[in-house]
């Protein structure tokens, strides 16, 4: 649907080589959005994201995590929070 909705490239986090296609990637990544809610997953988004990217969380992180900030700083990185899964009722929202 990504690329649909004009994505230029999608990168699964099924890929066999996940950290080489986003490493060869890095300078181009204008927006991540990441849904492991994992500190690798987060981590690993931070190193990809471009100077001035946006890096959006889904995933429900539920721990802690230690973050190098000065990479959000120094780099000019939007980081945006979005609750968008949930249940009205019968009806999922998505």
């Amino acid at each position: 649907m990504a690329l649909e909705l004009g994505a230029d490239v999608v990168i699964q986090s099924s890929d066999e080589n996940l950290r080489d296609k986003i490493t060869k990637s890095a300078e181009a990544i204008d927006a991540i959005v990441e849904t492991t809610a994992s500190a690798d997953g987060f981590n690993l988004a931070m190193s990809a994201i471009r100077k001035g990217g946006s890096l959006v969380l889904v995933g429900g992180y539920h721990k802690a995590l230690e973050v190098n900030l000065s990479r959000i700083v120094g780099s000019e990185i939007r980081v945006t929070g979005s609750s968008c899964y949930g249940y009205s009722g019968m009806k999922r929202d998505f």
